[in-house]
């Protein structure tokens, strides 16, 4: 929905961001992590659960990028927003 209704201060450039940073943990959830809980489900195995742990960054990482692009899209949004009304909430005057 941001790609056809964002506020003007938010950049498509963003929102592509955000999006990839949301689709690549789902991606690796899907393709690596889940498969190798699965098979840690069959039994221990101390190497495939230290591989587990280092690849959870995948997820991490953009995660909180993702965090920021969208701590960026918000101010940028209230930024623009408050040139169109006075901060103490009455009407504009424009005109």
């Amino acid at each position: 929905l941001q790609f056809w209704h964002r506020p003007k201060a938010v950049s498509i450039k963003l929102v592509w961001a955000a999006l990839i940073c949301t689709i690549v943990p789902w991606l690796s959830s899907v393709f690596i992590q889940i498969p190798m809980q699965t098979e840690l489900g069959k039994g221990k195995n101390d190497e495939l659960l230290q591989r587990l742990i280092t690849s959870d960054w995948i997820r991490v990482i953009p995660t909180i990028v993702l965090a920021c692009i969208v701590f960026t899209m918000v101010k940028r949004s209230l930024a623009s927003s408050g040139d169109e009304a006075p901060a103490d909430g009455s009407p504009s005057r424009k005109g």
